[in-house]
């Protein structure tokens, strides 16, 4: 690519192009081409805008096909409410109040809490009850085949490369103004180029309006999973531990109706997974 310098330099050329070396002769030819860096820009994102929109597409599938799994597992929010259920065990041993609900990132320190026995965990705890009252729960993963493979990608970050898409094909609309020919005298060359970046500019903002679209959709279902996965549970039955033998045992100590977040940041004042088994 030609630097400004270089260019000057070459159009203060007044000599014969044929006593040039032929790499200066179409270095020369180049700085003929109007706007040749904002061409150049042009082709590469008109090459790439494509491919990545290729690229984006099946990320953005497999979390909408995730969120719609996670949202419809009835063996997951059972799994919630032994979680709850043991957390509130643990609170109400350590003289603090029920917890109303709790963010899924914090399910990570099931398995950082021990007991007296140090191989023993809170994670174990768990397996343990679900085995001892409801087996068929330790198969709740089977529902979220989804997340077997999940590709490093958040949809924060999903959302973020679709945005940096459509500014992408902003600024080449914005280029095919500025290169557009301006009088009747541009070449045959120049309006076929024209033509054809119309109609790929054309083509790429009906495909980017699908994945936004798409994009739109997986955020949507991402928000409902937040806030969604409400349980509604008797507080005036025992506690979980002392109705073990109970088939609904582990909805009878959770508050009349309590709301689990699954991410971070979303402003909802519920109590931590850490509040809940300090």
């Amino acid at each position: 690519m030609l630097t400004p310098k270089d260019a000057e330099r070459y159009q203060s050329f007044k000599g014969s192009p044929s006593k040039l070396h032929v790499v200066d002769q179409f270095m020369l030819e180049m700085c003929k081409i109007p706007h040749l860096g904002q061409r150049l820009d042009l082709l590469l994102t008109i090459r790439e805008l494509p491919m990545s929109m290729r690229d984006l597409e099946p990320l953005i599938n497999q979390k909408i096909q995730a969120s719609k799994q996670l949202q419809s597992s009835q063996k997951f929010v059972a799994v919630l409410e032994y979680i709850l259920a043991i957390g509130n065990h643990l609170n109400e041993k350590a003289g603090k109040e029920k917890a109303k609900g709790f963010r899924l990132s914090s399910l990570t320190k099931l398995s950082l809490l021990r007991g007296k026995e140090r191989t023993f965990t809170l994670l174990h705890a768990l397996v343990e009850q679900i085995f001892l009252h409801e087996p068929d729960l330790a198969k709740f993963s089977q529902e979220l085949t989804e997340f077997e493979a999940v590709p490093d990608a958040s949809m924060k970050g999903l959302s973020a490369e679709v945005d940096v898409l459509k500014k992408e094909l902003e600024n080449v609309i914005q280029c095919r103004r500025l290169i557009k020919p301006k009088t009747i005298k541009a070449t045959p060359q120049e309006l076929q180029f024209c033509k054809e970046l119309k109609d790929l500019i054309q083509k790429y903002e009906e495909d980017l309006s699908q994945l936004s679209k798409r994009c739109d959709e997986m955020k949507k279902l991402y928000s409902n999973v937040l806030v969604c996965v409400v349980l509604k549970c008797n507080e005036n039955r025992s506690t979980f531990l002392k109705e073990k033998k109970k088939k609904n045992a582990r909805s009878s100590h959770a508050s009349t109706c309590f709301i689990v977040i699954v991410s971070t940041g979303t402003g909802k004042k519920n109590v931590s997974m850490v509040e809940c088994f300090e």
